[in-house]
């Protein structure tokens, strides 16, 4: 297993011994399409949902 570390929101991981990966330049924390922002939205309503009806 791997262990990632951060040290503000935006930074890239930073490499650790014996650890050599790295976070492609296409990904992204924050969706910017307007497909992806509408399945971020229905991923955590749903979610949501489901930890009030399991709370």
């Amino acid at each position: 297993m791997k262990t990632y570390y951060h040290h503000k929101f935006f930074d890239d991981i930073i490499k650790s011994p014996h650890q050599d990966y790295t976070l492609s330049s296409s990904y992204e924390i924050i969706p910017s399409k307007t497909s992806e922002k509408i399945k971020n939205r229905l991923i955590r309503v749903l979610a949501s949902g489901f930890a009030w009806v399991y709370s």
